[in-house]
């Protein structure tokens, strides 16, 4: 089972080094550039960030940015060695992409048995795939598979594709999407953002022919809604 941690309190990756040092269980120490767009070249099963931004919409960010790099399989576990930022940081944590949180960082059996939870997880996955659904992602190389025909997007395109796809069913307001894509609220024209969205609703088929349908929400923003 391959580990990543994320954080910059070293005490509390040496103690995990320590206490994690199995055979089966490989554990590294990784550096999260938030603007840096180089894949992860490792595929990972696990992933502990550390939640130690001041600013919670930077925390939900960097969670979306880290999806971007590794995709949705690796299960994210959010933390905080800094008390101070509270329970309430974590539960934000979770409900921005997150999977699941960690009151006490240094609490070797709750740590061992959220690893022992996800390794059983892993071992006894099936892979299931909705008959309703033709989609799927290869995020290293930011091509959508529609229906099996592999459809290449820019950076931008995909960023929003992937943004969308793992929220489906979710209505966005475009100053939230804005926030996530531009980092830069709602101070973009709103045709910047109508643009990228017709040419993925297009590029993709996005009118619910393979399972999905991207579309407007009346005064407010859009929706990815899915058959599944």
């Amino acid at each position: 089972m391959n580990i990543a941690v994320l954080s910059s309190n070293k005490g509390w990756k040496d103690f995990l080094m320590d206490l994690i040092d199995l055979p089966s269980h490989d554990i590294d120490s990784l550096e999260f550039d938030i603007n840096e767009q180089a894949p992860i070249n490792k595929n990972y099963d696990l992933i502990l960030l550390d939640v130690e931004s001041e600013e919670r919409d930077l925390s939900s960010l960097l969670i979306f940015k880290i999806r971007m790099r590794v995709g949705w399989s690796p299960y994210l576990i959010a933390v905080s060695t800094d008390k101070s930022l509270g329970r309430n940081r974590l539960l934000g944590a979770v409900s921005s992409g997150a999977d699941d949180f960690l009151d006490d960082v240094y609490d070797m059996h709750a740590l061992l048995t959220k690893v022992s939870a996800v390794t059983r997880r892993r071992y006894f996955e099936v892979t299931q795939s909705s008959n309703s659904i033709h989609y799927s992602i290869k995020v290293r190389e930011k091509v959508v598979l529609v229906n099996d025909d592999p459809v290449k997007l820019n950076d931008k395109e995909f960023e929003l594709f992937l943004f969308f796809y793992g929220n489906t069913n979710t209505v966005f307001s475009r100053e939230s999407i804005y926030n996530y894509l531009w980092s830069g609220g709602n101070t973009r024209p709103t045709r910047t953002l109508d643009t990228h969205i017709s040419r993925i609703r297009k590029r993709l088929k996005l009118d619910g022919s393979y399972g999905l349908r991207l579309k407007p929400v009346y005064g407010v923003g859009y929706i990815l809604e899915s058959k599944a």
